[in-house]
């Protein structure tokens, strides 16, 4: 039981790890690509 609950926590803390990952990468596209639009949208 306590094995299984280890190896629970290892791959929670992987999914978090990965998750964090991409929330990082989808801010960095997000603001990417606010940069862009935005300037174009209060010009119009």
């Amino acid at each position: 039981m306590k094995k299984l609950a280890s190896g629970m926590v290892i791959l929670a803390g992987i999914l978090w790890g990965s998750m964090g990952i991409f929330v990082r990468k989808f801010e960095i596209w997000f603001f990417k690509y606010s940069a862009c639009i935005l300037p174009v949208y209060f010009r119009s």
